[in-house]
């Protein structure tokens, strides 16, 4: 539910910020823009966690990072909306925040989460994510970049110089790590991809590779549409 809900926030917003869009069309994208927010609130424990399921199940840093990344990017567009289920989300986040080196993909997906919704770690605190693939370079990268104390940190360009050397490489994003949702080949290869166009349009926008990029993405797209997961098409 947590994937849905960010493919349907993602593809909704632009649409919703559009001056020009037809009334009928923003009332219908409002209307389930608001379903989706309704739903997503059922996953939330009274603990502040989110959990896999509405009625069972305990929280996981998993889907409470998910979730504060739908919770951030609704509350940015809609003020107010939502900070209430986004702060008790936040303080689940800081009570089971792993400590001591951290290493796997979940790791630096949590970090981009919190980066994500305007939580200003110190760089002490990066420096302790170690990636060893590259999608957790380009989780760390994007997390680098969307935090203002560290964006201009010599790491971050050290991450986008590896991420422009593995763009550029004939083996792109091939990778046999494994993603926050489980997801291996060619569906984390896009998921990597993506997060990279990402990091490197916060960088230099107007930079050569994110059109390369975004290429390589209309590339590995399926006939019927998607990306071969619903976390690859949502990213």
């Amino acid at each position: 539910m947590h994937v849905g809900h960010a493919l349907l926030t993602r593809l909704l917003m632009p649409l919703l910020e559009r001056k020009d869009a037809d009334p009928a069309l923003l009332e219908k994208g409002w209307k389930y823009l608001d379903k989706g927010f309704a739903k997503i609130k059922t996953f939330q424990t009274a603990s502040g966690g989110f959990r896999l399921w509405p009625d069972r199940g305990e929280p996981t840093l998993r889907y409470t990072a998910m979730a504060v990344m739908q919770l951030a990017l609704y509350n940015k567009h809609v003020q107010e909306r939502g900070r209430p289920e986004l702060e008790r989300a936040l303080a689940w986040l800081r009570r089971h925040k792993p400590s001591g080196k951290r290493t796997s993909a979940l790791n630096h997906y949590v970090a981009f989460a919190l980066a994500e919704a305007g939580v200003r770690d110190k760089p002490a605190d990066f420096a302790k994510l170690k990636p060893h693939s590259a999608y957790e370079r380009a989780l760390l990268a994007n997390a680098l970049l969307a935090n203002d104390e560290t964006r201009e940190l010599p790491a971050v360009w050290t991450l986008l110089g590896r991420i422009e050397k593995d763009l550029k490489s004939a083996r792109g994003f091939e990778d046999k790590g494994i993603g926050v949702l489980g997801t291996t080949g060619r569906a984390l290869a896009v998921e990597t991809l993506a997060l990279s166009v990402a990091a490197l349009a916060r960088a230099t926008p107007d930079g050569p590779l994110v059109d390369l990029c975004s290429a390589r993405l209309a590339e590995a797209r399926y006939p019927y549409g998607g990306w071969g997961s619903t976390q690859a098409t949502a990213l």
